[in-house]
């Protein structure tokens, strides 16, 4: 008796953890034919017509991220400035200056927005060793409206806001005394002037999009764009040299052109 008690003992959990190991290995086998199922059921899927053109209106969408790089033509009034430099010898500033900037842009259905950094090169006037320059430094973000929401072509009115820096400079480099007596009258006639307008200003105009290029798979798009209107700041431009307000009288930017490239990255949503 005392040894059938032992046997049944020992047959027991023999029994139980076998049956427990079947349970276990049914439910990996059962996991790993559902995993396998699933993956025959998407790859089938991903191959119907539904899904494909599913995808291709998502690739279509007019949605998108961009990096955009651009030139600028910025056009200012200098007319009293040039009348007011005339009368001590110096040349006409041009009015039409040139300019690089950098930024991102973005477009959600109708919506276009850009924000970019912009640097437009001085204007000079030169007489012998004098210089007088002017320049702008922009930080613009404005707002636009798609009128024709098409996948390659964009025409949009915008309005925005800047913060813009412009600056005012006369550099006089002098000449060398040939009968200095020291470092304080080595150089004659040299003197420096660097001020500078902070400003906030506004811009208003018509923004053009023509796409140039797609990936295979529609989803990165090169965009040619050219943006055209009014970049002005909120009152006039003052510059503070030393104690004095001097008001150049210009009106820099009556028009700014910029022409650059989008690389965009399509927002894959159904519009």
């Amino acid at each position: 008796m005392k040894h059938l008690i032992l046997l049944l003992l020992f047959i027991f959990p023999c029994i139980a953890f076998s049956q427990r190991n079947t349970a276990y290995d049914s439910s990996k086998y059962y996991i790993k034919q559902m995993s396998k199922a699933y993956k025959q059921a998407m790859d089938s899927l991903e191959k119907t017509d539904l899904f494909i053109d599913y995808l291709h209106f998502q690739q279509r969408s007019n949605n998108y991220d961009a990096q955009t790089f651009f030139f600028n033509i910025l056009h200012s009034d200098y007319g009293i400035f040039n009348k007011s430099i005339a009368l001590s010898g110096f040349p006409a500033l041009n009015p039409v200056s040139y300019g690089i900037g950098f930024g991102y842009a973005g477009k959600f259905q109708h919506g276009i927005s850009d924000f970019a950094i912009s640097l437009v090169f001085p204007n000079t006037s030169k007489k012998e060793d004098k210089t007088i320059s002017s320049a702008l430094f922009n930080i613009l973000f404005d707002m636009g409206y798609d009128v024709l929401r098409s996948n390659n072509f964009s025409l949009y009115p915008y309005v925005g806001l800047s913060a813009r820096i412009s600056t005012l400079s006369y550099l006089s480099n002098g000449s060398v005394n040939p009968t200095y007596t020291n470092i304080s009258d080595v150089l004659v006639g040299s003197y420096n002037v660097n001020t500078a307008s902070f400003r906030l200003g506004y811009q208003l105009g018509l923004g053009v999009d023509v796409a140039l290029s797609h990936n295979k798979d529609g989803n990165h798009t090169i965009i040619l764009f050219a943006k055209g209107g009014v970049n002005q700041p909120f009152g006039k431009d003052k510059f503070k040299i030393e104690n004095v307000t001097y008001d150049p009288q210009i009106k820099k930017g009556d028009w700014m052109l910029s022409v650059g490239l989008k690389f965009t990255t399509r927002r894959r949503r159904l519009q």
